[in-house]
């Protein structure tokens, strides 16, 4: 709010910025958050919610009756301050073609979030993605928008939270870290599981598919670049049939990057251990098939514990090849 928003502001974007519960970290834990950012003469904000994933896991556990001792397992297990922005847009411009005022102007849902980053806590990962795509189906169910859904999931292409997003279920016995129940056994040794017991319940309805995957035929080999990790944890996920990517920024090669840099992010040439995900994206007129260009740098999302910028816009130094162009 210091920093990034008065920089962005003088770009010409409004944002908003929605900081992390405080609860798992305590007030002095880090102060970090989502945020997403827009063209202020491209789109009016019209919708702004937030989920905190805190105050999902306590409404869960009411529901389930739990004893005190089952309640403070399940808790210490599921709170981790992660949070998900919800927020709807609303183009300033007409589809083209259209005329007079009884065009409709397009509608676009932008959901940004950052999942928990414990490796050995995917249930917990997969728990928060369940629930924002619980949110996020009854949101847009009821509003003719297209969806964008990006942010750092934690999760690597071959992972449960991966295949859920794209596929709209999973295949639970891919998945033996799933059955972790650590941290949650009662004391009289039955298992209070964060999962549903049948992993295939587990489902969306919502029609999702990767833009890097659908630009480079697979993701990224990396997002996140350090000197012990080097893998893809980022995504931007869109509906395919509302929106069309028209281009993609590829991700800068390993060899360019330790030449540059060493070992791992950040550095003075990338200011974040996380890659710009940046594509170009045009908007499909619901019912007409009519293209409305978002133009470039339209629309920003961050989030802001390592300012890593996804979504419409290029802000950070990159050394890439140049973008890549779907005809």
């Amino acid at each position: 709010e210091k920093h990034l928003s008065p920089f962005m502001n003088e770009l010409g974007y409004d944002g908003m910025y929605k900081q992390k519960s405080s609860e798992f970290m305590g007030q002095y834990g880090k102060v970090d958050g989502c945020a997403a950012f827009w063209k202020r003469n491209k789109f009016i904000m019209t919708e702004n919610y937030s989920i905190e994933f805190n105050e999902i896991a306590r409404q869960e556990a009411a529901k389930r009756g739990l004893d005190e001792s089952e309640i403070r397992k399940f808790m210490n297990r599921l709170s981790r301050d992660n949070i998900a922005q919800i927020i709807v847009l609303e183009s300033l411009a007409r589809p083209s073609g259209a005329s007079g005022r009884s065009s409709s102007r397009s509608s676009l849902c932008v959901v940004n979030t950052h999942l928990y980053s414990n490796h050995q806590r995917a249930d917990v990962k997969l728990w928060q993605t369940m629930n924002l795509m619980r949110d996020v189906q009854q949101f847009v169910s009821s509003r003719d928008t297209a969806l964008i859904m990006c942010g750092d999931f934690n999760s690597e292409p071959q992972s449960a939270v991966y295949e859920y997003l794209v596929s709209g279920s999973i295949e639970g016995e891919h998945y033996p870290e799933l059955d972790t129940c650590d941290n949650t056994s009662t004391n009289n040794g039955n298992a209070v599981r964060v999962l549903p017991p049948n992993l295939r319940s587990i489902v969306h309805d919502v029609d999702l598919a990767s833009m890097m995957s659908t630009v480079l035929g697979s993701e990224p080999h990396f997002t996140n670049f350090t000197a012990k990790f080097k893998g893809t944890l980022d995504y931007i996920f869109y509906t395919p049939s509302r929106l069309r990517i028209m281009a993609a920024t590829s991700i800068p090669d390993e060899q360019d990057i330790r030449a540059i840099c060493g070992e791992g992010l950040p550095s003075t040439c990338y200011p974040s251990d996380h890659m710009m995900l940046c594509c170009d994206v045009a908007m499909i007129q619901s019912g007409s098939g009519s293209i409305l260009s978002m133009g470039r740098g339209s629309v920003a999302s961050n989030a802001a514990n390592n300012g890593t910028m996804r979504g419409l816009i290029s802000q950070q130094p990159m050394k890439s090849k140049g973008p890549l162009r779907i005809a």
